[in-house]
């Protein structure tokens, strides 16, 4: 055969051998070489390979069985991966007992927290003194807010969409008319009820605003950290679009009573004006402050009974134990299910130190490899129909012999 590689010739067997001598693996001759020496008595054949594969496999396990000193060499590795595991093995029990004892000093936090909880549950009101300084505080400064928030926001409403400024009064008067307008009611009213209901509706626009901002304040999480400048950044377009507005009124009437021609009134100029910002600081740095001290009010009622913050605190804490007891237990359910299947491990190579003959298969696979190539090599090498269908038969047996071998956990050692 030309078209066989010279690498893969093989010493022709001396005359006096036997046919099945022939079949077997020569001296000095690779498992690849007896792979293709093979697949050439068989034209390749498939039928003819699993045969092969068995007679190499236990052909191989003999040759091991028989060297004492690969067999010791073996219960060598037993011996290493036993230790390895008996350490992992306590690791894993000294991390359990850490646990387990953690787990019972949780247990006992939440049964005297329960215990006080229920206690507090048979005590009468007790005021909190802190807290009602607090509310008594936040009551002072929040009333008059709350009227000046009224008054202010009615009458910029007002003065923003109603109101027809005259030109017979100063800048100064102007502003001060529009921003506290005492008659701002009466002419809504005079205006229309439309008109009266929506200057009323706007403080409470405001109002509503500065309730949304406390709620996103006592929020937890990185939500509120969107929803607070969410909230600000509205309450101010609203404010400076209010403010606009006044301005503008405002500045076509100076423009009216000047010789001095002057442009239209635009953001621009705007946000150089004066009067823009003191109505925003008059109303929008108010609301921010008004929310601020709504959110202490909330908190000094919530507050004000002692027992009832005591329990909230107690509640709170129980909740965050049951959730750190679940979690320990957790651990402690896969610590032990590592502990267990360690034990089994341990189990398995002491069965095989004490076993009569172990094996290596991480070796015999290896030339089980070898001869597999050397048989596909002479498929390759013959390039026919035929050899193309061999070529995936071959494999899909090889993969199939490979799979049934023995399975085991340790360095892919065997025992018999």
């Amino acid at each position: 055969m030309d078209i066989i590689p010279k690498i893969f010739q093989t010493k022709t067997p001396d005359v006096a051998a036997t046919p099945e001598q022939q079949l077997e693996i020569q001296d000095k001759e690779t498992y690849q070489q007896y792979g293709f020496r093979m697949a050439g008595v068989s034209q390749g054949n498939p039928t003819a390979f699993q045969p092969h594969l068995h007679s190499i496999f236990e052909g191989l396990k003999k040759k091991q069985a028989a060297n004492e000193n690969k067999q010791a060499d073996l219960r060598k590795l037993f011996e290493l991966e036993k230790n390895k595991l008996i350490t992992q093995k306590e690791t894993a029990g000294n991390e359990l007992d850490r646990i387990e004892t953690e787990i019972n000093k949780v247990e006992d936090d939440i049964k005297q927290k329960e215990g006080k909880l229920n206690g507090l549950a048979q005590e009468r009101y007790t005021r909190n003194q802190k807290a009602w300084i607090q509310l008594i505080i936040s009551t002072i400064i929040l009333v008059p807010f709350t009227i000046y928030f009224f008054i202010f926001y009615s009458s910029v409403a007002y003065s923003a969409f109603f109101k027809n400024f005259t030109a017979d009064a100063n800048l100064d008067e102007l502003l001060t008319a529009a921003i506290l307008d005492s008659k701002a009611l009466p002419a809504a009213y005079e205006a229309g009820l439309g008109s009266l209901l929506f200057v009323l509706l706007m403080p409470m626009i405001f109002l509503a605003f500065g309730f949304v901002l406390n709620r996103f304040e006592n929020e937890t999480g990185l939500a509120k950290y969107i929803k607070i400048p969410f909230i600000i950044i509205v309450a101010f377009v609203f404010d400076f679009l209010l403010a606009y507005e006044i301005c503008e009124k405002i500045y076509n009437i100076h423009s009216l009573t000047t010789l001095e021609q002057l442009p239209p009134y635009s953001v621009s100029a705007a946000v150089q004006d004066p009067k823009l910002w003191i109505i925003i600081c008059l109303g929008f740095v108010s609301y921010l402050i008004w929310g601020f001290v709504f959110n202490y009010f909330v908190q000094a009622i919530d507050k004000l009974d002692l027992n009832s913050v005591l329990k909230s605190q107690l509640e709170k804490d129980i909740k965050e134990l049951k959730n750190k007891l679940q979690a320990e237990k957790d651990k402690a359910d896969k610590l032990h299910n590592k502990i267990t299947a360690l034990k089994a491990q341990i189990c398995d190579i002491d069965i095989k130190i004490q076993s009569r003959v172990t094996y290596d298969l991480n070796e015999i696979k290896l030339e089980l490899n070898n001869f597999l190539t050397g048989w596909l090599n002479y498929l390759s090498a013959c390039q026919t129909t035929l050899s193309a269908t061999y070529l995936d038969a071959v494999k899909i047996i090889f993969k199939d012999f490979m799979n049934n071998l023995k399975e085991d956990k340790t360095p892919n050692i065997a025992i018999s």
